[in-house]
């Protein structure tokens, strides 16, 4: 059985089937009858069907992204615990508190994009590689690695570089290539 936005006349409506199911046993075939309950869920800002409060970490982590490259900063905020700790270890910079987060994003100076290049999930665990190309100030990459806990991102340490920015030192050149 599939649910969809039709089949349920509100957000959060209930839809409830019987099915009768066969498996095998080895004492032959056993009829069961499973009673299966499904709900759809809408998001509170109509972008279709989401279930935010069940989200995988890792889609959550992606949704964070997608967020930030739409300029969703409400929505953005929405992914974020309240007292949400990030640290930018280079720059040796602690941002404390989400609307620090979400300001400091909104005032970023326009011209970046998101470029999601992977994101790995370990529990509650997520980290992501991610470029953001801006057109006047280089292309940056930022590992960051997320805590999210009851659907919200807890805290965060990202480590941030401009492309080719720091000269490799000399004593390596024999044994890499340059990028």
């Amino acid at each position: 059985m599939q649910l969809t936005p039709e089949g349920a006349a509100v957000a959060g409506t209930a839809a409830a089937q019987s099915v009768r199911c066969m498996t095998h046993s080895r004492q032959g075939q056993v009829s069961v009858d499973l009673h299966l309950i499904l709900v759809w869920v809408t998001s509170v800002h109509d972008r279709g069907p989401c279930q935010d409060a069940f989200m995988e970490p890792k889609n959550i982590v992606q949704e964070l992204w997608d967020r930030m490259q739409a300029r969703d900063w409400s929505g953005l905020g929405e992914l974020l615990a309240d007292d949400l700790v990030v640290e930018w270890p280079a720059s040796a910079e602690r941002i404390v508190g989400r609307e620090n987060y979400v300001t400091i994003n909104v005032e970023y100076p326009e011209g970046w994009a998101i470029n999601v290049l992977r994101i790995v999930e370990d529990g509650e665990v997520v980290v992501s590689e991610v470029e953001v190309p801006h057109g006047t100030r280089g292309i940056f990459r930022v590992a960051s690695f997320w805590t999210v806990r009851d659907g919200h991102i807890v805290d965060g340490r990202e480590y941030w570089t401009c492309l080719g920015s720091a000269a490799p030192p000399q004593w390596r050149a024999a044994y890499v290539q340059r990028v």
